[in-house]
């Protein structure tokens, strides 16, 4: 294959729009009708309106701004309703935040007092407080004494007065 050369030279003239070439000018012909020039365009007034329709142009142009002015103000309100929510619900949002860290901080401290105040009244610090700073000592067995009730339960009041068990008496 032969080598092509990129330096090929284009006719461009081939593209260009195609000139006519000029003839001598000639005049025309006058035509055999010429028609008359325009009209100036008239200028039209509206009739002038009656009291009555005057009267009711200004109801409806009253009307019409009074609904404007209605629309206006329910969306303005609407609006400034919708910002004053949500501004009360990041305040909401904050407060919740801060008393939840106070929950938190409430429930730490309540089980480490939980785990200080078992510790205190365990039986064995309740054993070693009566033995060391009350002198108390444990019961022994020949200190127990059984007492065997015969007959019906009573309980007499401070009056006097006896007040019988469950056996109907």
């Amino acid at each position: 294959m032969a080598a092509r050369n990129g330096n090929v030279a284009y006719d461009l003239s081939r593209y260009e729009p195609l000139r006519k070439m000029r003839q001598p000018a000639r005049r025309p012909a006058a035509p055999a009708y010429t028609p008359p020039p325009p009209k100036k365009p008239e200028l039209v007034r509206p009739k002038p309106k009656t009291a009555e329709q005057a009267w009711e142009d200004l109801l409806a142009r009253f009307k019409r701004t009074v609904k404007i002015i209605t629309v206006s103000a329910l969306l303005f309100g609407m609006f400034g309703s919708l910002v004053y929510e949500r501004a009360r619900l990041v305040e909401l949002t904050r407060q919740e935040t801060v008393l939840t860290e106070a929950l938190k901080e409430a429930q730490s401290r309540n089980v480490s007092l939980t785990a200080q105040f078992n510790s205190l009244i365990s039986i064995d610090n309740v054993e070693k407080f009566a033995k060391d700073e009350l002198g108390m000592v444990k019961r022994q067995r020949y200190q127990t004494k059984y007492f065997v009730v015969e007959g019906d339960d009573k309980v007499i009041l401070a009056n006097g007065e006896a007040v019988c068990d469950d056996s109907g008496e």
